[in-house]
Formats: structure tokens, C-alpha cells, sequence
């Protein structure tokens, strides 16, 4: 049976995330401003929709940042894969450190360039799933990506 190579890339920030986190805040206020008739005072029952839009807009914000990865490095070693914050202890030569946590990721989205990926932890340590986003331009060669494909996509048909 063939396994996709070892891989380590690093996670963690991505101000696109961010900007669609904002945009999407920016679209409910708008639709809750949209909402109101033309001429009318915005107080009173129509205040509470543009209330209810400011309500959204913050949760999404909220959420985005909550459900987001903190910095750090994802790897696949082999068997299974791990997620160490940045900053965390690496006892072995081989990369594995002490503050690693195992994860199990899914591909969300995959644009070919970029992968959304959704990370679970099967100990939970995380109530919720971790969200982060992956670019081939993060990566020093296109032969690490190719092999952090192969890892994700691998456990799939082999």
C-alpha cells in the first residue's frame, strides 16, 4: 500500500478570511438599512431591524474570529496528521513536538491554488471545528504542495 509522503505547512492567519468575515458584516448592515422604506424616520420598528443588522454584523465577526486557526504548523507524518501553535515545543528531530494536537482535517473548499480546510479534534480539545485556509504560495516548492494533496486527498482512495 502506498502513503503520501510526511508534510509540515504552516497554518494559521489570512486576512482574506477577514475581508469576507467584513464584507459579509458590511452586507447584513446594508440589507438591514435596504430593508427600511425610503422617507420613513429610522427609529422605532424600523431602528430594530437596523439593530438586528449591527446584531449580525458583529456575530460574524465574533464568529469569524473564534472559529479561526491560531498560527502554526500542520503535519502529516505518516499516520495521522497534528496541529502545533506557533511557538510551541519541539522535543524530536523529526518534528514532533510536545504541545501537538491531533486533528482530523476535511477540504472544504479547493480552488487548485488553495484549500479551506476544516479541522476537528478527535480528543476535543476544541468545542467547535478550527477553520484555516492553505495557498501553494505559502509553501517554498510546488512538490510540498503536491504532497500536502496527496496527504489530504490520500486517506480517500487508498
Amino acid at each position: 500500500m502506498r502513503q503520501a509522503p510526511p508534510v509540515r505547512v504552516p497554518v494559521g492567519f489570512f486576512l482574506g478570511g477577514w475581508v469576507v468575515a467584513g464584507a459579509l458584516a458590511l452586507l447584513a448592515a446594508g440589507g438591514a438599512l435596504h430593508a427600511l422604506p425610503p422617507g420613513e424616520p429610522r427609529w422605532g420598528v424600523h431602528g430594530l431591524w437596523l439593530a438586528l443588522g449591527a446584531v449580525c454584523a458583529g456575530m460574524s465577526l465574533v464568529l469569524g474570529r473564534r472559529e479561526a486557526l491560531p498560527p502554526g504548523r500542520l503535519r502529516w507524518d505518516g499516520q495521522g496528521w497534528w496541529y502545533a501553535p506557533t511557538g510551541s515545543r519541539e522535543d524530536g528531530a523529526d518534528g514532533e513536538g510536545a504541545d501537538e494536537l491531533a486533528v482530523e482535517p476535511q477540504v472544504l473548499w479547493d480552488a487548485g491554488g488553495g484549500l479551506l480546510l476544516q479541522l476537528r479534534s478527535p480528543e476535543g480539545r476544541w468545542r467547535l471545528p478550527r477553520h484555516t485556509w492553505l495557498s501553494a504560495r505559502q509553501l517554498p516548492s510546488p512538490a510540498r504542495w503536491h504532497g500536502l494533496r496527496c496527504a489530504l486527498y490520500g486517506q480517500d482512495i487508498l
